[in-house]
């Protein structure tokens, strides 16, 4: 990928091991010490974006379909870049979104994406004023719109491994002007907020649930993990549609913002299912319900009443009759809701009905409805990936409970390896949704990528990706594509890396995960340099110990340049000193000699 501010490629070079390592240790240190300013930011700080500005300039907002736009950050000498580009899959052609009034009739009906604003994808960059070269530190996806003559957006984006949330709020003092803020939304170690996840069948008990998941497939689910196999060699996309309820529209100042959150949504999700099954999510259908709840619901939109009417599992009844009536080929649809439930449950969903239309003639319509619904909460757009994967075909991860209970030998959840049961709470597909939680378990992977393979899981609705290039791969650079590119340390899509690998590359960042299993040097691991960086390849030992290390590095980055800084202002002082003192010396050499005679 060209980015038109200048961020340099690292060519091919001949060294021996040694020196390959130490030029990977140099880079790290520099690189840590570099970001070490951007690392303070992490721990909660709200990001004040000062100076947005768009390049190439352009004077409509459906302007190229790649841009960068870049800000400063406030308080701090960094600059981000946001490298980004129209996610053409995201919406169809005749993607409509349609409003409707309280009594259930449609009052309006737009385009899903209309031309005050773009939904973009891409990657982040930073620089300070220390260094001029580029850095990519994570990904985006964001609404772009116009604001008099600045850029806003709203979205979100990661940045060395932290994820922020960009919203657009009014600046101080001023009632029309509009100020960008990114609120972190990430922090694995201190977030407690947990919010338990609906039953995946909506049946009264964990053995029915057990069952059903049975009757598809006996085989251990630890003989797939990783193995991304059955999933698709080059990109699709799975086509969906979204209703909100009166619950759900309420929460936000209008109809439209409801309508922008979702496409983000939406959009962000799509980052983890393309990264770890090569699906994109697309949204085709958006109904949007009015924010007043009927007193009167309709019979046919039973699911739009308002809350006290039933729980989550009530209205993905409702909403799976409504579904059934739908002649449509979408993938599954999803019902968001601001309905708070009194157990803390925030989704629940069918598991395994992908493409299943509910109808009569449905392909297996006893694996349920393609339908589930979702909650508002601060985790939204996981608390949506979640019921998708369930619709995919993915159950839980294994937690200390379910380990207790011996669902792991029963396949009734997912565990993290061969040899640990207990996922930790750090995929996307625990029971309990939580901040933090980014990327799919490798058990998750294996087995949704297994079932599609298998035919457990249907995938007649999935359709091939507009944004395919003649050759059948996806023309732009991505996180996921199977090539290591800038900034990647590795990249294990399209089944480019071993399964040693894949369980090791992280599928949202590029970069390894830590950990004894993921020890570069384990023997037999990587199985050639597909899907890494050849480069670093021997220096991977050195890679992992600085993962696992992460805190101890950057501490010792930043101590060891503050040392060596010093060490330079005190030599400059010395070496001053010293020139000053041999001026005011004489040189008793340059005295003519004294007569002894």
């Amino acid at each position: 990928m060209d980015i038109c501010f200048g961020v340099g490629r690292f060519g091919h070079f001949q060294a021996s091991i040694v020196d390959m390592k130490l030029f990977y240790l140099a880079r790290v240190s520099a690189v840590l010490w570099f970001l070490t300013p951007i690392v303070a930011l992490l721990n909660g700080t709200v990001l004040y974006f000062e100076t947005p500005a768009i390049y190439p300039i352009f004077e409509t907002i459906h302007g190229p379909s790649q841009f960068n736009i870049t800000v400063r950050i406030r308080g701090f000498e960094e600059t981000l870049a946001f490298v980004v580009q129209d996610n053409l899959d995201i919406t169809k052609a005749d993607s409509r979104a349609q409003y409707v009034d309280i009594g259930g009739n449609v009052r309006d009906l737009k385009p899903l994406i209309d031309s005050t604003y773009q939904i973009t994808k891409g990657s982040v960059w930073v620089k300070s004023n220390a260094r001029q070269s580029w850095e990519s530190v994570g990904w985006a996806r964001f609404a772009v719109f116009q604001d008099e003559e600045s850029p806003l957006f709203e979205g979100t984006f990661t940045l060395s491994s932290q994820e922020y949330q960009v919203r657009v709020q009014p600046s101080e003092g001023s009632a029309h002007k509009n100020q960008l803020v990114a609120y972190q939304t990430s922090d694995s170690e201190t977030s407690s907020t947990e919010f338990p996840m609906g039953d995946m069948l909506c049946t009264s008990t964990t053995q029915s649930m057990l069952q059903r998941r049975q009757s598809w497939d006996e085989s251990s689910l630890t003989d797939t993990i990783g193995d991304t196999s059955g999933c698709p060699s080059t990109r699709q996309v799975a086509h969906i549609g979204v209703a909100t309820d009166c619950s759900y529209t309420a929460n936000f100042d209008s109809a439209e913002a409801a309508h922008r959150n979702i496409l983000n949504v939406v959009n962000t999700a799509s980052v983890v299912f393309e990264n770890s099954f090569n699906i994109m999510l697309g949204l085709r259908n958006l109904t949007i319900s009015d924010a007043s709840c009927p007193n009167n619901p309709s019979d046919t939109t039973a699911w739009n009443s308002p809350c006290s009417h039933g729980d989550l599992n009530w209205r993905l009844r409702q909403f799976s009759s409504w579904r059934g009536t739908i002649d449509d080929s979408n993938a599954y649809w999803t019902l968001l809701t601001g309905c708070p439930n009194p157990q803390g449950e925030v989704g629940v969903s069918w598991v395994g009905a992908l493409c299943n239309t509910g109808s009569s003639n449905s392909y297996w319509s006893q694996s349920g409805v393609g339908a589930n619904i979702v909650g508002r909460t601060s985790t939204e757009w996981q608390v949506f990936a979640h019921e998708s994967a369930h619709t995919f075909g993915a159950i839980h991860d294994c937690d200390s409970s379910a380990c207790t209970s011996g669902l792991d030998r029963s396949s009734g959840c997912c565990p993290l390896s061969d040899s640990t049961c207990d996922a930790g709470g750090q995929y996307i597909m625990n029971p309990a949704s939580r901040m933090g939680m980014t990327r799919f378990s490798p058990c998750t992977i294996g087995n949704v990528c297994s079932g599609l393979r298998s035919g457990r899981i249907n995938t007649r609705c999935l359709v091939d990706s507009v944004g395919q290039s003649e050759n059948g791969n996806n023309s732009s650079s991505y996180c996921g594509n199977g090539i290591v590119e800038a900034g990647e340390a590795c990249d294990c899509g399209q089944n480019a890396c071993s399964s040693i690998d894949r369980q090791c590359c992280d599928s949202m960042t590029c970069q390894w995960m830590g950990g004894e299993q993921c020890s570069r040097n384990v023997p037999g691991g990587g199985g050639g340099n597909a899907g890494r960086r050849t480069e670093t390849a021997d220096a991977g030992d050195v890679s992992t110990w600085v993962q696992n290390h992460l805190r101890l590095v950057i501490g010792l980055s930043a101590g060891i340049g503050g040392a060596i800084v010093l060490a330079v202002v005190l030599a400059i002082i010395i070496c001053c000193w010293r020139r000053h003192k041999s001026r005011g010396k004489l040189d008793e050499s340059s005295l003519p000699t004294r007569d002894q005679g």
